[in-house]
């Protein structure tokens, strides 16, 4: 597919995949055959992150572009220009929700920023601008309530999650949320979270908990009954559930060779691990 495939979602039985080093998006049918392309120009930033939602879809660009392209053909109808190395986008109710990350100062060191942009997805005008935790990145919805992660400053800031009010466009941190890393929907208004922290050597350290999304609370009850002894120590790439099953994905990577994907049953206990068939698993998609 090129250089560094780093997002792909489902809209309307099609999958749409973001090629972030190559500068295009894709829309593949089922059996990931391509049906439509559009290419960034050279001079533009990379695009980061995809959202769609009524027959659009909308891509975000480092360098501070949203491009709003037709579903089926991928030609540009708008685009909203503005903010720095933008990522996450989320479309919600007619409103975009988009992370603004970071930018690069003249002496090229990278600052953070702390601010989220709320976008009217029909004009792709700006609306509003909310302060958030520093360096928003994903963007979540999950149980129809929206979820940021930002990702700190990689220092002394950790990762933390939060959760925002689409009715006063307050953003609030979720505490016992540091070093959260990875999330996904689980049943009955539960998150499963991953908590990713780091021994003297630069290991990784895991650990897996739920937070409740009806007061937003946080227990260390683990979502998972058995654990891996590997996966206690890997880098985990991503955490995916099927609806359908309730069966829990996990993805994890080196850098350098095949990842590994661990599968559970929707009780947490571990049934297999299996290749992932390339370097650094980042999603996977379940389709019907």
């Amino acid at each position: 597919m090129g250089d560094l495939a780093n997002t792909l979602i489902e809209h309307d039985n099609y999958l749409y995949v973001v090629v972030g080093g190559s500068k295009y998006v894709a829309c593949l049918n089922s059996a990931g055959v391509e049906q439509a392309r559009h290419a960034f120009g050279s001079s533009e930033g990379e695009p980061r992150a995809i959202d769609a939602e009524d027959g659009y879809v909308y891509v975000t660009q480092y360098g501070g572009k949203i491009s709003k392209l037709k579903a089926q053909t991928l030609e540009v109808v708008a685009t909203f220009e503005g903010g720095d190395n933008l990522e996450g986008v989320l479309e919600k109710d007619g409103k975009l929700y988009v992370s603004n990350s970071y930018k690069v100062d003249g002496s090229g060191n990278w600052v953070y920023n702390d601010e989220m942009f709320i976008i009217d997805a029909k004009t792709m005008k700006l609306e509003k601008t909310i302060k958030v935790a520093l360096n928003p990145t994903y963007l979540y919805e999950f149980h129809d309530k929206i979820y940021l992660l930002s990702k700190g400053n990689y220092a002394d800031v950790p990762y933390v999650l939060q959760v925002v009010d689409t009715k006063s466009g307050q953003v609030k941190s979720i505490p016992q949320t540091e070093n959260v890393n990875k999330l996904t929907e689980g049943d009955n208004k539960l998150l499963y979270c991953v908590r990713t922290t780091y021994d003297d050597n630069w290991n990784p350290v895991n650990s897996f908990f739920i937070c409740n999304t009806k007061e937003d609370v946080v227990s260390d009850t683990s979502f998972l009954t058995e654990v891996p002894e590997a996966l206690k120590s890997a880098n985990i790439y991503f955490l995916e559930m099927d609806e359908e099953t309730g069966y829990l994905y996990i993805g994890t990577t080196d850098y350098t060779n095949t990842g590994t994907i661990y599968q559970f049953d929707k009780n947490g206990k571990f049934i297999q691990s299996f290749d992932s068939g390339g370097i650094n698993p980042s999603a996977m998609i379940f389709i019907d």
